[in-house]
């Protein structure tokens, strides 16, 4: 039905076929150099040439001696304007000597102690029992607050409340009850050894590093720092 609408003649049909045969000779003769690869789909049938003598073709780089280059490796003064160096002559390391020879075989944690002394922590865990002081004698408390179970602290639990900030930072879980979990399958045996849960959310509240009544309130350090740390206390709640 198809033909006879085109109104083909027995002529056009030889033709046609002459030119399949050349078509196939064609094909026949390059497909030592080419590749055909076939792309079907729903609506139509692709083809794509891609000569076969590019694959796994190994690419030979000329030798410098060979390509007639040879670069130049002899070092010489730069040329041109150049930035002025000025010469450091103080001696490297940690300052003064007697540190440096005292720590010469020293862990992390002295470090730390060198950077954080115990005399910071001691202001630290007064000034958190000041604070504290103050927050129980102002706020209108109910009966069932944990806050009422408050007692001061000192350096040495202000340091372990510290390291496990640290460790939160390396064991990292999505909420802070995760670290006090009964679950076995959030097993975190280290911070219970440490403190309980409900002393380390108190001191997380109740941390402080000044005195809010005597501090300067165009002190833009202390007021950042007191910002910090009103932060802090929101992510963990």
């Amino acid at each position: 039905m198809l033909f006879d609408e085109l109104d083909l003649t027995l002529d056009d049909f030889r033709e046609v076929e002459h030119i399949e045969s050349q078509f196939r000779e064609t094909e026949s003769h390059s497909s030592d150099n080419v590749e055909v690869i076939r792309f079907s789909n729903r609506r139509a049938r692709k083809s794509c040439i891609v000569p076969s003598d590019t694959e796994d073709e190994e690419v030979l780089v000329p030798s410098p001696s060979e390509s007639g280059y040879i670069p130049n490796t002899e070092w010489h003064e730069p040329q041109g304007k150049k930035p002025k160096v000025i010469t450091y002559t103080e001696i490297s390391g940690l300052k003064p000597m007697h540190l440096r020879h005292a720590l010469a075989g020293g862990q992390p944690g002295d470090f730390y102690n060198l950077m954080v002394p115990e005399a910071l922590l001691e202001d630290i865990a007064r000034q958190t029992n000041i604070f504290a002081a103050q927050v129980l004698s102002k706020s209108r408390l109910s009966r069932q607050s944990r806050l009422h179970l408050w007692k001061d602290t000192d350096k040495t639990e202000i340091k372990k409340f510290f390291g496990l900030i640290i460790w939160m930072g390396l064991v990292k879980l999505p909420k802070l009850a995760l670290y006090w979990p009964n679950n076995p399958m959030y097993a975190q045996p280290f911070a219970k050894n440490i403190m309980s849960r409900n002393r380390f959310e108190i001191l997380l509240r109740m941390l402080h590093f000044s005195n809010n009544e005597e501090a300067r309130e165009n002190d833009r350090i202390l007021l950042t720092t007191i910002n910090l740390m009103n932060i802090c206390v929101w992510m963990r709640a």
